[in-house]
């Protein structure tokens, strides 16, 4: 719980400034739903970013930049842009690779490439 004081001011100058008391209280339950929400929306990033990965150097992704733009819509429609990691290697053959590395807030960093290894 946190308290303080807060001047409110009248539209019209003749007003009498009003000073109230302010509570702030933190809800518990608020907290909770809002990171089932967030645990939510990461799990499902993490699905399309695993199924991103399996399709990197594939028919429809074929360049860095096809890639890129996909995760841009993937961070955007989950809504995980501030802590969605990524980087796109080539491997052996010239073929894009998907690495996801996050920060420990979202998941566990681990390697994304086009043989199924999961984020």
């Amino acid at each position: 719980m946190l308290e303080d004081t807060h001047t409110l001011t009248g539209p019209r100058k003749s007003d009498p400034p009003l000073t109230l008391r302010r509570i702030l209280v933190h809800s518990t339950a608020n907290a909770v739903g809002q990171q089932a929400a967030r645990d939510k929306r990461l799990a499902k990033a993490a699905e399309d970013l695993t199924k991103l990965a399996a399709a990197a150097g594939g028919r429809h992704y074929k360049t860095r930049e096809k890639i890129v733009a996909r995760i841009g819509v993937i961070a955007a429609k989950r809504r995980v842009t501030s802590c969605l990691r990524w980087t796109v290697t080539d491997n052996e053959s010239g073929t894009p690779v998907l690495a996801c590395t996050s920060t420990p807030a979202c998941w566990t960093p681990k390697l994304l490439s086009t043989a199924g290894t999961h984020c």
